[in-house]
């Protein structure tokens, strides 16, 4: 192939790339640049059937109770904060940001499994994956993924259901 059809068909080529690499990335994007600081934060208090209280969360982006929609939530949790066991339907991605974050995998309160994770530890739990676990210290993390957000304790009783 001469020199001078070889630039058009890279070319050609390299747009394509281009095309496709923006299909691929603009599922659920958001058309505005956001940036979201701790004081835009909005706290407010949440605990699904069979927690205690003591844990709040605040939406940093998107809405987290929209199916097939992008969320990102974080979580404060009290000191000694006890979370039971439970699954989200959804995966979820966890990164600590401040305090120690408890957890272990499985359907019963072990605290000898826990493992500890620190900030800036990064978490991917599957989908229907039962794991539980507690707070060391005021404990704050992030969590993001696909809506809708939702937390099912394992233990049914304990929901009182």
């Amino acid at each position: 192939m001469k020199k001078s059809t070889l630039i058009p068909v890279i070319i050609a080529l390299l747009a394509g790339i281009f095309a496709l690499t923006a299909i691929a990335s603009d599922t659920h994007d958001d058309p505005e640049f956001r940036a979201v600081t701790d004081q835009d934060l909005e706290w407010n208090d949440y605990q699904p059937p069979g927690f205690g209280p003591g844990l709040k969360i605040a939406v940093v982006h998107g809405d987290p109770s929209v199916p097939d929609e992008p969320y990102t939530i974080r979580a404060s949790f009290t000191d000694g904060y006890i979370i039971p066991a439970h699954i989200h339907p959804r995966a979820e991605n966890l990164t600590v940001l401040s305090g120690t974050f408890m957890l272990a995998k499985g359907e019963k309160q072990d605290d000898s499994k826990l493992t500890a994770y620190r900030p800036g530890d990064f978490l991917y739990i599957p989908g229907e994956h039962p794991h539980y676990g507690k707070a060391r210290g005021p404990t704050v993390i992030q969590l993001h993924g696909i809506g809708p957000f939702q937390t099912i304790l394992v233990d049914q009783e304990l929901a009182g259901e």
